[in-house]
């Protein structure tokens, strides 16, 4: 039994009923998938969402910002969408290009939770510092001001990480990694 197939089975008590929405799919080699009963019309195995649907626009806004890191086009159309109106994000502008640039430090730069995992001493927190602290220098900033910074606030890693670009990206980078830092304690078992 695969993990959808253990997931979409409800159990109740010694018996285990399937779930109504799951049909065999002979192009997964007759695995279970999706097949809604209220959206006919919708392909097996697809999800009906529309970009001016409030409910949908949290899940579409995920999706793209996952889909985004290995297809730029699709994040840039969702993008365009929101910039006609269509829909809205569900956060603000600021959280979304935070999250952005975490999913490009992961994705691009491979900075993964087992990465992350390996910095205890907190170097995450100190290098968001360090671009939060760059972001309220003008830009762009000069190299003896950067070797200050590299010097006296960044953490023992190799200076090119240290690439500050604009008083914005310093913020989102500075944004990105703080959430790594939470993401990294939380995951060591610190308390609130």
């Amino acid at each position: 039994m695969t993990v959808l197939e253990e997931d979409v089975k409800m159990a109740k008590g010694d018996q285990i009923k399937e779930n109504p929405h799951l049909v065999d799919d002979p192009a997964r080699d007759g695995r279970k998938t999706f097949k809604s009963d209220k959206y006919q019309w919708c392909p097996t195995g697809f999800v009906p969402l529309k970009v001016t649907d409030p409910m949908a626009v949290d899940l579409l806004f995920i999706y793209a910002l996952r889909r985004g890191v290995v297809d730029r086009e699709f994040e840039e159309a969702l993008r365009a969408v929101i910039a006609e109106g269509a829909a809205s994000p569900p956060q603000s502008e600021g959280v979304l290009r935070i999250l952005v640039e975490r999913f490009g430090q992961v994705n691009r730069e491979g900075w993964t939770a087992e990465h992350d995992d390996r910095h205890r001493t907190g170097d995450l927190a100190r290098a968001a510092a360090t671009y939060a602290r760059a972001s309220l220098l003008p830009h762009p900033i000069s190299d003896a001001v950067r070797e200050a910074l590299i010097r006296t606030e960044w953490p023992a890693w190799d200076e090119v990480w240290f690439k500050p670009k604009s008083p914005i990206r310093d913020l989102e980078r500075a944004g990105a990694l703080i959430a790594a830092e939470i993401d990294r304690r939380l995951r060591a078992g610190e308390k609130e």
